[in-house]
């Protein structure tokens, strides 16, 4: 730096590394690592952050947990949810958030049941009506490659049980039931 040189002791350094995506880092420098894969949040994990980041909202009905239900496991959800919950309140001037205020904040952000994505919507459409489909034709219905299709929108489906694979992808019973309350509320 500046024409001087440093010298480290690599040996007496840690360095230490975070991702979510894990499978997105090349091959050798995870081989270098000591890896340790941590648990994923559960329900109260996340209804915890929700408090932490809502502290002057009393929440009715135990909405906590339903709105922790749309946040896919994922705390950044929860706290745009807070932020979204924050925002909502202040608007509507109340300090109190039960089932009716979320059902409201629901329609106006449009969010579905279990955090829903319109293309996680639209597959389970489609398996619906069109029966058992391929990745592929997956893929050409939502004009999108099989590798995307996979990531980002089977990997969730298959976690959460609304559609199963035998060699064709087919929506659940779980899967219609979901579908179901998604158009009751569209």
């Amino acid at each position: 730096f500046d024409g001087q040189e440093y010298h480290f002791n690599y040996s007496r350094f840690s360095f230490l590394a975070a991702s979510t995506n894990s499978e997105k880092l090349s091959k050798p420098f995870i081989d270098r690592l000591k890896r340790f894969d941590l648990e994923p949040y559960t329900k109260p994990d996340l209804v915890g952050i929700l408090h932490k980041n809502l502290k002057e909202t009393n929440f009715k009905e135990k909405v906590e947990e339903k709105i922790v239900s749309v946040a896919r496991g994922n705390p950044r959800s929860v706290i745009h949810l807070s932020s979204d919950i924050k925002n909502f309140c202040s608007q509507k001037n109340i300090s109190n958030f039960g089932q009716k205020e979320w059902n409201g904040l629901r329609n106006i952000l449009n969010i579905r049941p279990l955090g829903l994505t319109s293309s996680e919507f639209r597959v389970l459409k489609y398996l619906n009506n069109h029966g058992p489909q391929t990745l592929r034709c997956l893929g050409a219905y939502l004009g999108l490659d099989s590798v995307t299709v996979q990531r980002d929108i089977e990997l969730y489906l298959l976690a959460q049980g609304l559609v199963g694979i035998d060699v064709k992808r087919r929506i659940t019973g779980l899967g219609q039931k979901v579908l179901i309350e998604c158009e009751e509320k569209s």
